[in-house]
């Protein structure tokens, strides 16, 4: 004692033992009971030299000494278990803190009886008080699982227990004490066997997760009501597209009957209206737009679709470098360079047009250059987005953005004021 507490072991012989034990009422009764209990155990507290008061444990024992009864003490420094004690509190309030925080409850089952032990938590999840479930068994719960996830929840512990699975895991709704239904996430795995290798317990956590059931729903919901308007977008852009195709076929047929002198730009204005309508017909398509896919030239290509360009804009002077081959919907890539120099041509106000191409490891990027106005890169993430803008250009840029896509490459613009602007179409090899 003097060691562990500073008194020297003279000071300890001139002190009164109720000066440096604390002893509360019920110590004291029980040291007074000493004769007939001859030991007792007291967790208490000693002051030491400096006056601090550390814990210990002391045992007392009565006896016969030198003649004399007396009262053997035998201390034992508790600090160190102390504190590992309140640490282990500590933790302990903080993991179940944490644990009710995240929706988490642990239980344990015993496989012979069928007994469960379990979290407060897991009760109150259902809307219950710990003492409405004081021992329950697995059937008080099973009893409550929605008859349409009842088999497959109790599967789940059968594959677990006879082996098939390594653990047990399933998600299932669970009647509350108001009568609605709660989502739970359980998983659990053996951890004790009996003697002969059999499951003996099995010990897990189960989560609430209604709430991310509810959003589930809630999105595959939204996600039906989104497929049905776009099939109806899609029938509707048919119906109107053929239509239209059957009005454009009789205004061609008798612009071809007549002979006057705006009967070649009639024409003109005929085949873009065509070339518009296909395109609107491809935004809203879903699933695969592309047909048959074959080998390509794309310097080839690129002439057949300057050619025309050249003769709505004689002034525009188009380069075309070496371009590799590639493997893709002919008409698709056709209508994707079309598309990209008729912008040049209606809204760049530009002079030249260089296509170029660089290879990488991994693809093929062409160029497409233009010397003209440029865009603002505030504008240019806009172009690519929205389709909903009245200008050709942006329409035109959705439907390459979408070409693409479907090529599993992509479209990326390089573009300042007055500099102007570099589309890149990445294609892989």
């Amino acid at each position: 004692t003097h060691t562990t507490f500073g008194y020297s072991r003279d000071e300890l012989q001139e002190l009164p033992v109720m000066d440096i034990i604390s002893f509360n009422e019920e110590d004291e009764a029980i040291l007074k009971d000493l004769k007939k209990t001859k030991t007792s155990l007291i967790a208490t507290k000693l002051t030491t030299k400096t006056g601090k008061k550390n814990p210990i444990e002391l045992h007392t024992q009565f006896l016969a000494f030198r003649g004399e009864q007396a009262i053997l003490f035998t201390e034992r420094d508790v600090k160190k278990y102390t504190e590992l004690e309140e640490k282990f509190q500590a933790m302990q309030k903080r993991l179940e803190a944490a644990m009710k925080g995240g929706n988490l409850a642990w239980w344990e089952m015993d496989v012979m009886t069928g007994q469960v032990k379990c979290d407060e938590h897991k009760i109150q999840m259902l809307g219950y008080q710990p003492e409405e479930f004081s021992s329950p068994h697995y059937i008080d719960f099973t009893n409550l699982v929605h008859p349409e996830d009842h088999d497959r929840t109790m599967q789940a512990m059968k594959d677990h227990l006879s082996g098939k699975k390594d653990r047990y895991k399933v998600d299932y709704r669970i009647r509350a004490k108001d009568g609605t239904w709660v989502w739970l996430q359980d998983r659990g795995k053996i951890t004790e066997y009996d003697d002969n290798n059999n499951p003996k317990k099995v010990t897990g956590i189960v989560v609430n997760i209604t709430e991310q059931k509810e959003t589930e729903l809630a999105l595959k919901k939204y996600q039906q009501q989104l497929k049905s308007e776009r099939d109806e977008l899609e029938s509707f852009a048919t119906l109107v597209a053929h239509d239209i195709r059957g009005m454009l076929q009789i205004i061609s047929l008798y612009n071809e009957m007549t002979n006057h002198k705006n009967q070649k730009m009639i024409g003109k204005k005929i085949n873009e209206i065509s070339s518009f309508l296909e395109n609107i017909l491809l935004l809203a398509k879903r699933g695969e737009i592309l047909d048959k896919q074959s080998e390509i030239d794309l310097k080839r290509l690129a002439l057949k679709v300057t050619k025309n360009i050249q003769q709505l804009d004689p002034d525009l002077s188009i380069q075309i470098d070496e371009l590799p081959e590639i493997v893709g919907a002919p008409l698709k890539i056709e209508s994707v360079f079309d598309n990209i120099l008729m912008n040049i041509v209606q809204h760049a106000n530009a002079t030249e047009v260089r296509i170029f191409s660089k290879e990488t490891s991994e693809e093929w990027q062409i160029f497409i250059h233009d010397n003209g106005r440029g865009i603002a890169k505030s504008k240019q993430q806009e172009i690519l987005q929205s389709f909903r803008k009245k200008k050709y250009s942006s329409f035109g840029m959705q439907i390459i953005k979408k070409i693409m896509e479907a090529h599993q490459g992509q479209m990326t613009i390089e573009s300042q004021e007055g500099e102007g602007t570099k589309i890149i179409l990445s294609f892989p090899k």
